[in-house]
């Protein structure tokens, strides 16, 4: 079955694949909702090894709209006003950019 998410206007399904690549999103979305002005709740996603998780997120997916996009949010969430948070994210090092063949191979042109 599927059906809308009245409060955000998003369309999803509820079969195994939708709720399969939905589940992500939504864990992402709760998270960053609970890091809102939270300093307690930043601090436990940072022990919990969360920020590294959120961050693999921030990528574009063709089976999950909107992920990239709470995901930011999230980390938007977790690093406002948490100086310990924002050295774990200045202290990462790129790994590397998607290519261009990659992302058109996942629906991005």
């Amino acid at each position: 079955s599927s059906g809308i998410n009245a409060e955000y206007g998003e369309k999803y399904e509820a079969g195994p694949e939708g709720g399969k690549f939905a589940i992500r999103k939504e864990l992402i979305r709760i998270i960053s909702n609970m890091c809102c002005k939270r300093r307690n709740h930043q601090d436990k996603v940072r022990h919990l090894g969360g920020i590294q998780t959120i961050l693999s997120h921030c990528i574009l997916d063709g089976n999950n709209p909107y992920i990239m996009e709470w995901s930011i949010f999230a980390l938007r969430m977790l690093l406002e006003g948490n100086e310990e948070n924002q050295e774990i994210v200045k202290g990462l090092k790129a790994l590397g950019k998607v290519s261009e063949l990659d992302a058109r191979k996942i629906g991005v042109s």
